[in-house]
C-alpha cells in the first residue's frame, strides 16, 4: 500500500510541477507584474538549483525597478559558473541602474558607482557579442575608465570585419592613448592603418600612431617609425616633413637633411623649405651642400641683405673665400658691415 501511495504522490508532483523545459517555456514570456513575480518566486523555491528560474525572477524585479530586490534574488548567480556570463551581465546592469537612481550629491552614489566599475571589469572574463561589447565600451567611457573601453574595443575588433574592425582598432588606440598606454595605442593605430584599404585613411591612422609616439616622449621610436612611413608615402609632404623633424630631434642629422631634400623636391621654390634645408645641411656639417640652397634663395631675392650675409658666412665655412668676398663687398656698397648679425633662416 505504501508503494501505491508513493507512486500516486509522485504522479501528483509530476502533474503539478512542470518539467525543466516547461519551466523555461512558461516563464520566458511573463510580463513584469506582481502576479508573475509571485509565480516565479514559488517555482524558484520549488527548484532552488534552477538557475534559469532565478535569473527570470531577477529580470522581472529589474523590469519593475526593484534593483535592490533583483540584486538580492541574483544571489550567488554571479560566481563565475555561468558559461555565457548571463548572471555577471545582469549584475552589472542592475548595479548601473541602481547607481543611476541615487540622486546626485548623496554619499551612497559614489560607492554605488565604485561597485559598477568593479562589475564592469569582471565582465572581461566572459564572452560577449558585438553589440554588448559596444555597450560595455560606452559604459566604460561614461565611467571615465578609458583603458577598459579600449579593452572592449579590442575584443570587438576580433568579432567584426573590414571597416568595423578598423574603426574598433582606431577607437581602441584612441582610448589606450587617453589612458596613458602609448605603446598599446601605437600598436592599435598601426594595425588599423594596415587593415584600412583607403590610402588617405590609412595614412591618417599611421600619422596618429606617430603622433602618439611624439606625445608620449618616445622620440627615437618616432624617428624610426616616421622613416618607415616615408617609404610607404614617398610623395606625401606631411609624412616627409614629420620624418625630417623626428630625425632632427634625435640628432640624426644625415637622415633629417635627406628627408628635407625629398620634401624640397616636391616644392622646389618654397622659401620656407629652402631656408630650413640650409639649416639642415649646416647641422649635418655640410656648408658646401647648404650653399646652393642659399643661392637659390638669393636668386629669388637679390636685394635681401640678410640673405647676402648668410651666403657670405656659409661661403667662408665652405672654403669659398672669393664668393664670400664678393658678398661682403656688395654689402659694404649698401652700407652694411661684416659685424652685423648673420642669421641662418
Amino acid at each position: 500500500m505504501l508503494i501505491g501511495v508513493a507512486f500516486a504522490l509522485g504522479g501528483f508532483v509530476a502533474a503539478v510541477l512542470p518539467t525543466e523545459g516547461e519551466y523555461a517555456q512558461a516563464t520566458d514570456h511573463l510580463l513584469p507584474d506582481a502576479d508573475s513575480i509571485s509565480y516565479v518566486t514559488v517555482l524558484s523555491r520549488a527548484r532552488p538549483s534552477d538557475r534559469h528560474m532565478r535569473l527570470t525572477l531577477v529580470r522581472l524585479l529589474a523590469a519593475l525597478g526593484d534593483h535592490a530586490g533583483a540584486l538580492s534574488a541574483l544571489g550567488a548567480a554571479d560566481d563565475g559558473a555561468e558559461p555565457n556570463g548571463d548572471a555577471a551581465n545582469l549584475r552589472f546592469d542592475l548595479l548601473l541602474a541602481k547607481a543611476r537612481s541615487i540622486p546626485e550629491g548623496e554619499r551612497a552614489r559614489a560607492a554605488a558607482f565604485g561597485d559598477v566599475v568593479s562589475a564592469l571589469a569582471r565582465l572581461a572574463r566572459f564572452p560577449q557579442n558585438a553589440d554588448r561589447l559596444r555597450a560595455l565600451a560606452q559604459s566604460a567611457l561614461e565611467l571615465e575608465r578609458p583603458h577598459l573601453a579600449a579593452e572592449y574595443y579590442l575584443r570587438l575588433a576580433v568579432l567584426v570585419q573590414d571597416e568595423e574592425r578598423v574603426a574598433a582598432l582606431a577607437d581602441a588606440g584612441r582610448w589606450m592613448r587617453a589612458a596613458g598606454d602609448g605603446a598599446a595605442a601605437v600598436e592599435c593605430f598601426g594595425r588599423a592603418a594596415n587593415l584600412e584599404p583607403d590610402r588617405d585613411q590609412s595614412r591618417a591612422l599611421a600619422m596618429r600612431a606617430l603622433e602618439t609616439l611624439v606625445a608620449t616622449n618616445r622620440p627615437i621610436e618616432a624617428a624610426a617609425l616616421a622613416a618607415s612611413y616615408v617609404f610607404a608615402y614617398p610623395r606625401d609632404p606631411a609624412v616627409i616633413a614629420r620624418a625630417s623633424d623626428s630625425a632632427a630631434a634625435v640628432n640624426r642629422a644625415d637622415d633629417a637633411r635627406t628627408f628635407g631634400r625629398m620634401l624640397l623636391s616636391l616644392s622646389p621654390d618654397d622659401p620656407t623649405l629652402l631656408s630650413k634645408q640650409v639649416r639642415l645641411e649646416l647641422a649635418a656639417g655640410s656648408p658646401a651642400a647648404a650653399l646652393p640652397f642659399v643661392a637659390r634663395l638669393l636668386a629669388a631675392h637679390p636685394t635681401d641683405s640678410e640673405l647676402r650675409k648668410t651666403e657670405a658666412r656659409v661661403a667662408e665655412w665652405a672654403g669659398q673665400p672669393e664668393l664670400a668676398l664678393t658678398d661682403w663687398l656688395t654689402l659694404l656698397g649698401r652700407g652694411k658691415t661684416a659685424s652685423d648679425p648673420v642669421p641662418v633662416r
